[in-house]
Formats: C-alpha cells, sequence, structure tokens
C-alpha cells in the first residue's frame, strides 16, 4: 500500500492505483480505508464498472458479516455501501445484494416486530420488504437461481407486516 500511496503522492490521478489500494485494504479488513480509497478512485476518474466492482466487494465482505453478526446496523451499513455502489455504475450484482439483504433485514425486523407487537417495527420491516421486492428483480437475469429460491419466500413474508399493522397500529 505505501508503494502505491508514493505513486499518488507524484500524481494522485494515475489511473486505477486508488482501486489497488482499496482491493489491498479491503483484503486486510481496512473497511474504511478501502472505501476512502474507493472514493479517490472514484474521484479520479478510475474505470466506474471497477470502481464499484470493488465497493460492491467491500458491501458483499459486510453482508456475510452481517449474516454471521444479525446486527441491523452492519446489514444497513452494506446497503448503504451498495447503494453508493449503484450511484457509481449500477449492476444486477448491486441490486440483488440490496435486495437480498432488505429481504434479510425486512424478515429479522418482522420477527422482532411480533414479540412486543410492535406497530413501528412491523411498518419498518414491510418498508425494507418492499423495497427488497424492487430491487432483487432487477438483478433476476444474473441470479436467476438465487431469485428463484428467495422470492418465493419473500411473497409469503411479505403478507405478514400488513396484518401486523392492522393488527397492533390502533
Amino acid at each position: 500500500v505505501k508503494q502505491y500511496q508514493k505513486l499518488l503522492a507524484i500524481n494522485p490521478k494515475t489511473p486505477a492505483i486508488n482501486l489497488q489500494i482499496a482491493r489491498i485494504l479491503n483484503e486486510q479488513g481496512e473497511t474504511d480505508k478501502a472505501l476512502e480509497a474507493v472514493k479517490a478512485a472514484q474521484a479520479a476518474g478510475d474505470d466506474k464498472t471497477a470502481t464499484a466492482g470493488i465497493a460492491t466487494s467491500i458491501a458483499d465482505k459486510i453482508r456475510k458479516q452481517y449474516e454471521a453478526d444479525k446486527n441491523k446496523e452492519t446489514g444497513l451499513r452494506a446497503i448503504e455501501i451498495l447503494k453508493m455502489a449503484e450511484s457509481i455504475q449500477p449492476s444486477e450484482a448491486i441490486y440483488f445484494l440490496t435486495g437480498f439483504l432488505q429481504y434479510q433485514i425486512g424478515s429479522a425486523v418482522l420477527q422482532e416486530a411480533n414479540k412486543p407487537k410492535n406497530c413501528d417495527g412491523s411498518k419498518e420491516a414491510k418498508n425494507y420488504l418492499v423495497d427488497a421486492e424492487i430491487n432483487l428483480p432487477k438483478g433476476g437475469r444474473q441470479f436467476a437461481q438465487q431469485l428463484a429460491q428467495i422470492l418465493p419466500a419473500l411473497q409469503q413474508v411479505s403478507a405478514y407486516p400488513d396484518q401486523m399493522i392492522k393488527a397492533y397500529c390502533k
């Protein structure tokens, strides 16, 4: 990383150097620094597809962390990074991963909302699930097999928030 940073000190717009730094930092688990390098790559005019791809890779790493720790904030951070990647260069992978995370978070929030009969949690779950219904199909061509498995489950789960809202939001 230090060698790449020396090159950037000479010419901050050296093509693809920030992307290399972002890749290395992401592999080392330095997520925040990797994201800074992605933003620097974007500012330097590096290839949009490669820049968005690295941001997506960072988000996917955080998604895996979310699947392990089930911390909603971790999942939301991954979505935030995916939205950044989408703003750089939209792709089916970005939409699919965003929708999948929204489905996972929405399902978890729905379960949480049902325990204390929570109106706000029911509404929040509905919002995540509606967003998942929008984003997942956008990644359908590239992820057709996964989508075929997830959509029926999403449709089934999506029926519950409305029922819960009717019951809990009086």
